[in-house]
């Protein structure tokens, strides 16, 4: 008496219409044999007028597939305007479609967008050997001739390679728009969004934003309905806020990197670097001429920028001690001596002249001579 076979302890065979791979890998030979698993998975027995019906439903797909989907907020808006193929820079290789279809289309989708695994070779499907074939692109098309008649083909092919322009937006359909700061003040409006590659690229930061060392994140599951951006995505609707802390204005970053043991924060006033080329001019000609009054002109102008460093540098030390306060950082960058040369040199100059100019008066006798004075009548400038 045979022993009765559990119908949980059968092998369950993989899923043939899918937008993964599945199964093992397989030989060219029996590439043919996948897509005919697939026909009947869709339908059958096969009629012959059913070849016809194919090759519509296939034209139907590849024209409303492309790498970026817009997302029409209505479901009486049309789908063939809801496209966008847009090529990347510098490579010759055509970004990945998706489809954008129907839900009754998906089956029809999972059969030119699945990718086959193929022994000894890299994974392709049919929409990935028309737009970027590699060795086994051929025998792929050809099974899927074989499988599905030439109508078929021809007309994907053309579906998935003719150049989409929208002319104009449908009269009844919402097109998502993003408004960001434009850079001369205003808003900045873009449109459209690739919602399927955003979708998948909130999945892999996920993980990182929801630390709690980063953020704060809440997710809300807003319908378990499936999203109907596209076939490939079949998970729930979600609504995530992720709160992230306050960013510093440029000054307080500049102390804070400061007071970690960065650099000393720049000093951001324009007129120093006419102050420093005036003194360099002034140097320049005390060298040809001088006497009593553009000695005491030149004793100005060196004190003035030595003065107005010091300055800044004690109000960048105080302000650096509400960092170290606030934060509860270590008081080691309070130690750091005054470089007054460093102080002056560090901006933006017109061109390398100026600078070339600037840099020999800050090393010229005269400027250390003035600036030791100075460093030596007020020790307690600092304190």
């Amino acid at each position: 008496m045979k022993a009765k076979t559990s119908s949980k302890s059968k092998q369950k065979n993989p899923e043939v219409l899918t937008f993964n791979k599945v199964g093992d890998p397989i030989e060219i030979n029996e590439i043919l044999n996948e897509f005919t698993k697939m026909r009947d998975a869709i339908k059958k027995p096969i009629k012959p007028e059913d070849f016809e019906q194919f090759g519509k439903s296939f034209e139907r797909v590849g024209k409303r597939s492309g790498t970026h989907l817009i997302k029409i907020r209505t479901p009486r808006a049309d789908l063939d305007q809801s496209v966008l193929r847009i090529k990347e820079k510098g490579t010759n290789r055509i970004p990945d479609f998706f489809p954008s279809g129907n839900a009754r289309d998906n089956r029809i989708a999972k059969v030119i967008f699945r990718p086959i695994r193929i022994l000894d070779h890299d994974c392709q499907s049919v929409v990935g050997s028309i737009l970027n074939p590699n060795k086994v692109s051929e025998h792929i098309l050809n099974a899927f001739k074989q499988t599905f008649g030439c109508e078929a083909l021809t007309k994907l092919r053309i579906a998935i390679t003719d150049k989409i322009t929208i002319n104009e937006l449908p009269t009844c359909g919402e097109f998502p728009i993003i408004f960001v700061p434009h850079p001369k003040g205003g808003d900045l409006q873009i449109t459209p969004i690739s919602s399927i590659n955003s979708f998948m690229k909130m999945k892999e930061i996920k993980s990182n934003y929801s630390n709690p060392k980063f953020c704060q994140w809440s997710e809300l599951t807003v319908s378990n309905k499936p999203q109907n951006i596209s076939g490939v995505i079949s998970k729930s609707r979600i609504r995530f806020l992720a709160t992230l802390p306050e960013v510093m204005k440029p000054k307080a970053a500049e102390l804070f990197r400061f007071a970690k043991g960065g650099n000393f924060p720049l000093w951001r006033n324009s007129e120093v670097s006419s102050l420093v080329i005036d003194y360099a001019n002034r140097l320049e000609q005390h060298e040809k001429y001088n006497n009593t009054k553009t000695r005491r002109a030149l004793n100005i102008a060196a004190d003035r920028l030595i003065i107005d460093a010091f300055e800044f540098f004690s109000e960048t030390i105080s302000a650096t001690k509400d960092i170290i306060k606030l934060y509860n950082l270590p008081e080691k960058a309070l130690s750091v001596e005054p470089d007054i040369d460093r102080i002056l040199i560090n901006r933006r100059w017109d061109n390398n002249d100026h600078l070339n100019r600037a840099r020999n008066a800050l090393n010229s006798s005269h400027f250390y001579n003035r600036r030791k004075e100075f460093s030596q009548l007020n020790r307690t400038w600092l304190q």
